[in-house]
């Protein structure tokens, strides 16, 4: 494995990563008022644009980094809504 793959991988994990505290701490206090859903629909945008490049380009690290990004921030994006009613 190449320096810049291994290099890939650890910023894939550190952004992933990074979402993980919100979800947390919004499932724990059901609350994500202070969340702007504007953010996670942009951040959402971005990771969904990440997913088609890196699948053109076949590059199977960035894809899936992005792919769980997605997923955290879908999961968000309903806790948001589910709390909110």
């Amino acid at each position: 494995m190449a320096f810049w793959d291994v290099l890939g991988i650890l910023a894939g994990i550190c952004v992933t990563v990074g979402w993980l505290p919100e979800i947390y701490h919004g499932w724990r206090t059901k609350h994500l008022e202070d969340v702007n859903v504007w953010f996670l629909l942009i951040a959402m945008l971005g990771s969904l644009l990440f997913i088609l490049y890196f699948y053109s380009r076949q590059e199977w690290i960035g894809l899936g980094t992005n792919a769980v990004a997605f997923t955290f921030i879908t999961i968000l994006l309903l806790m948001k809504w589910r709390f909110e009613r």
